[in-house]
Parts: C-alpha cells; structure tokens; sequence
C-alpha cells in the first residue's frame, strides 16, 4: 500500500477516534463533527484534516478552532500509535460539501415537486 494514503487513512482513524470518544477536552469540539478527509503532503510533515458534520456554520467553525487548539494533543497520540520518524503537523478545515450536497438535491427536489 502507497504511504500516503496509508497515512491519510490512520491519522483520519486516529482523530476521529479522538472525536468520538470525547478524548479532546476542550469543549468548543462537538462529539457531532467528524474527519471527512484528510490530505497528507508527499514529505509526510504536514496532514490537513478536513471536518464536517449535521452542525450549525458556527458550531462546526468552533469545533475547528478547538480541534486546531489541541493539535498538538493530537499529533502525539499519532506518534504514540504509529511509530514514523516525524508526525505530520495537523491542521483542520471546515468542510461543507456534505451539507452544501444535501441543500442541492433539496433544491432540485423542490423544483421537481417530489
């Protein structure tokens, strides 16, 4: 298996993990968010994790900022669990493509009258 997206698919397992399990104290990070995907650079040191979930903008937006602010908390269970020479250093985006996705076949529905 190719090492990047073996990376991609245990940090991905990891943090949502993490999520899940309500491991992240800080309680701006809502239980409802998850990892949707997570690009890792070709040099390994650098993961963007990508979150959605059935939140409000606001919500996910602070879920985000908590989950930057553990990062570090993060990237260390990382490395306690797959022993590579360097972590990458983890970064999280608001994804929306869930939601932007539903409110299109919502839409498209409506027009149809279904």
């Amino acid at each position: 298996m190719d090492r990047i997206p073996r990376a991609s698919r245990l940090i991905g397992e990891i943090v949502s993990a993490a999520i899940v399990g309500r491991d992240i104290k800080d309680p701006r990070v809502s239980s409802l968010c998850s990892v949707v995907d997570v690009d890792v650079s070709r040099d390994l040191r650098y993961a963007t994790i990508r979150i959605s979930g059935y939140l409000e903008r606001s919500e996910l937006e602070k879920s985000v900022k908590g989950l930057n602010a553990a990062a570090g908390f993060l990237q260390s269970r990382i490395a306690a669990k797959v022993h590579w020479k360097a972590t990458p250093r983890l970064r999280f985006v608001v994804d929306t493509t869930i939601r932007d996705g539903q409110r299109v076949i919502e839409t498209i529905e409506r027009e149809r009258g279904d």
